[in-house]
C-alpha cells in the first residue's frame, strides 16, 4: 500500500468536500520528497566535512565530541531519507527502527554535550589566543634583538680574547723554547768549560810531575823519583791533544794554547837534560841551575793561569 493509499484508508474520501484532499496533490508529495532529500544531502555532508576538520587538527579538544556529533548528523539524515522512501513504498517499521537509533544517539550526544559546555565555555577564545601568540612573538623577537645586541659585543671580545690567549700562548712558547735552548747552551758551555778547566788542572799537574821528579832525582839520585817523572812526560802528549780539541772554537784560547804548548815542551825538554845530566855524569844541578828551571816553570804557570 502507498503512501497515498494509506492516507486515503486514514481520511476518509467524504472528509473534505467533493471526497478531494488538497495535501495529497503531486506537487505536495515532490515538495516533501525534494525538501527530505536535501536536507538528507546536506546531513550526510556534514559528518564528512567533520571527519575531513578531525583528521587534518588531531590536536583539537574534545574530538570525540565530534564523531558523536557526526553520527548523530548521519542518522538525521538518514530518517530524511526514509520519509522519502516511504512516500512510494511505506516501509515504517525500518523507519521507526532507524528513528529509534537516532533517538538513542541525540540523546547520548546531548547527554555528552551537556558536561563539556562548561569546559568549552572556560576555553580561551580564538581571537584571545590569536593575541597572545601575537605577544609571544614579540617578546620572541625582542628577546632575539637582546640577545643579538649582548652577544655581539660578547662575541667580538670573545675573538679578541681568544686571538690574544693564542699570541700569549705562542710567545711564551717560543720565550719557553728559548730559555730552553739558552738553558741547554748554557749547560754545554759551563760543561765545556768545566772540562776545559779539569783537563787544564791535569796537565798542570803532570808538568808539576815532570819537573818535581827530574829535579829530586838530579839532587838525590834515586830512581824513585823517575816514577812521577816518566808517568807525567807520557802524558803531556795527550792532555795538549785533548786541550786542542776543546779550544777549536775559540781562537784566544788556541793562541794561548800554542804558547802553552811551546812552555810545556821548553819544560819537559831541560827536565830530560837534567835527568840525563844526572844519569851520565852524576853533575848535581846549581843553585842557578835550579833558579833557571823554577823560571821556565813560572812561565806556563802564568799561562795555566790565563786559560
Amino acid at each position: 500500500m502507498g503512501f497515498l493509499e494509506f492516507l486515503n484508508h486514514l481520511v476518509p474520501a467524504d472528509f473534505m468536500p467533493h471526497g478531494y484532499c488538497y495535501l495529497w496533490d503531486p506537487w505536495i508529495v515532490w515538495l516533501h520528497a525534494v525538501s527530505d532529500g536535501l536536507i538528507a544531502a546536506s546531513y550526510y555532508c556534514i559528518p564528512i566535512v567533520l571527519v575531513y576538520f578531525i583528521h587534518k587538527n588531531r590536536d583539537v579538544p574534545f574530538n570525540r565530541f565530534f564523531w558523536m556529533f557526526g553520527t548523530f548528523i548521519l542518522a538525521c539524515g538518514t530518517t530524511h531519507l526514509m520519509e522519502v522512501w516511504n512516500i512510494w513504498h511505506g516501509t515504517y517499521l525500518l523507519a521507526g527502527v532507524i528513528k529509534a537509533v537516532t533517538a538513542v544517539v541525540s540523546l547520548v550526544t546531548a547527554a555528552t554535550l551537556i558536561p563539556l559546555v562548561p569546559r568549552v565555555i572556560s576555553l580561551p577564545s580564538r581571537i584571545h589566543l590569536q593575541e597572545i601568540n601575537r605577544n609571544l612573538e614579540r617578546e620572541l623577537a625582542e628577546h632575539k634583538q637582546i640577545e643579538v645586541t649582548i652577544e655581539t659585543p660578547l662575541r667580538r671580545w670573545a675573538s679578541v680574547g681568544f686571538a690574544v690567549a693564542i699570541l700569549l700562548t705562542g710567545l711564551l712558547g717560543f720565550l719557553s723554547w728559548r730559555n730552553t735552548q739558552q738553558a741547554a747552551k748554557d749547560s754545554d758551555s759551563v760543561s765545556h768549560t768545566h772540562e776545559v778547566i779539569t783537563t787544564l788542572e791535569t796537565t798542570f799537574r803532570h808538568l808539576v810531575d815532570v819537573e818535581s821528579g827530574s829535579r829530586g832525582f838530579a839532587l838525590s839520585g834515586h830512581q824513585t823519583f823517575l816514577d812521577p817523572y816518566e808517568a807525567g812526560r807520557r802524558a803531556l802528549g795527550a792532555d795538549l791533544d785533548a786541550l786542542r780539541r776543546l779550544t777549536t772554537d775559540n781562537p784566544n784560547q788556541k793562541r794561548r794554547l800554542e804558547v802553552l804548548a811551546e812552555q810545556v815542551n821548553a819544560r819537559v825538554k831541560s827536565a830530560e837534560e837534567r835527568v840525563a845530566s844526572r844519569r851520565n855524569t852524576g853533575t848535581i844541578p846549581t843553585a842557578p841551575q835550579l833558579e833557571w828551571g823554577k823560571q821556565i816553570m813560572d812561565a806556563p804557570r802564568v799561562t795555566f793561569e790565563g786559560m
